[in-house]
């Protein structure tokens, strides 16, 4: 069932089930209150949010899935629930996994959780939500779930000229010997442009006590360089950059990231722009990636840039594309140093080596 009690500034809502499984009782409820709670202007309460689980399996969600996990968003949500004002029926189809949608809740022996959280805005710039997870029985586990977004102008919807929503998910496993915080961009941040979308993501794991990956960690904003190999255990996060269809034919796209393990250090970015038109097709593309190991001490740099065009021809009986492209590479490594420039033109092309 549902209960929604609005009392002069404030609004209350719950929901909550009752089951048996196996003879157990499993009871699940959880509930929300929004007003002017009060605070400094950089967390002013807007709101409470908590519920517990008995006999009652939650499913928490992905660091993509924050967003839209009903808990976090919020009972009235509508990019969850599909309305503003959901019946009982829709919000517990969505928590409990009806019309072959994913379930949230499930009835299961032996495991209880506890969840409390706030919303709050800071400065009147970034809304935010942050839910506390815990989770015992069969396992315990403590996970911190966030979701925070920022639009310029404040509260702007159409005519915003940036917006960044970010979803966090904590997650501290003790019996599993793993701590780890990841966070992303999701698909609604903008700059300057709906069309230009922002992404990222950035996570910091630790491995520790009987983990077989015990002492290892990771730091990382927009993932890793291209030539590492990424262990299994690693997050993977997408990089920190932009997509933008400026329109007439024009693209521009841009990423850049940052890594460092207890073997590497790495860091890079690029930038490419993209104009099609019919038949025509240019481009420029720019890159650099650097990585450092330390044992042994070695280092590796990359960077390059190229520039070009091609146009296909109709031809009576078959097509033909005519292209032309300049561009030049610096590959460079040490100790001890040394390195190669590529050039490469559509008529000729050669390297020059120096150093070890």
């Amino acid at each position: 069932g549902q209960v929604v009690i609005g009392i002069a500034s404030y609004q209350i809502s719950g929901v909550g089930s009752y089951a048996r499984v196996n003879g157990n009782p499993s009871v699940f409820i959880f509930a929300q209150i929004k007003g002017a709670f009060g605070g400094p202007p950089a967390f002013y309460i807007t709101g409470f949010m908590g519920g517990f689980g008995y006999n009652s399996h939650l499913t928490l969600p992905a660091v993509d899935q924050v967003n839209t996990f009903p808990f976090v968003a919020g009972l009235d949500d509508p990019k969850v629930f599909g309305s503003a004002n959901p019946t009982p029926l829709d919000v517990m189809r969505v928590l409990t996994g009806g019309s072959g949608k994913k379930a949230w809740v499930t009835p299961t022996t032996g495991e209880t959780w506890i969840a409390a959280g706030v919303m709050f805005r800071s400065f009147e710039l970034v809304l935010g939500r942050v839910l506390l997870v815990v989770t015992f029985g069969k396992d315990f586990e403590v996970t911190l779930l966030g979701l925070a977004s920022m639009s310029l102008p404040q509260g702007a919807t159409s005519n915003a000229y940036a917006y960044v929503e970010l979803q966090l998910e904590a997650v501290f496993k003790p019996n599993e010997g793993c701590f780890s915080i990841i966070g992303s961009l999701t698909r609604n941040s903008f700059l300057l442009t709906k069309d230009c979308r922002l992404t990222g993501g950035f996570a910091f794991c630790m491995w520790f006590g009987s983990n077989p990956h015990a002492g290892d960690f990771v730091v990382t904003v927009g993932g890793y360089h291209p030539a590492f190999v990424v262990p299994a255990h690693y997050p993977q996060v997408p990089r920190l950059g932009f997509n933008w269809p400026v329109g007439g034919g024009v693209t521009i796209k841009g990423g850049c990231y940052f890594a460092l393990t207890p073997t590497a250090a790495m860091a890079g970015g690029s930038l490419e722009v993209l104009y099609q038109s019919g038949n025509l097709r240019c481009w420029f593309t720019a890159y650099a990636n650097m990585m450092i190991r330390w044992k042994p001490f070695y280092f590796t740099a990359s960077i390059g840039i190229s520039i070009g065009a091609s146009y296909r021809l109709n031809l009576l009986f078959t097509t033909v594309t005519v292209s032309v492209e300049m561009g030049a590479r610096l590959n460079l490594w040490g100790p001890p140093t040394g390195g190669v420039v590529h050039i490469d033109w559509y008529i000729i092309s050669f390297s020059v080596r120096f150093g070890a």
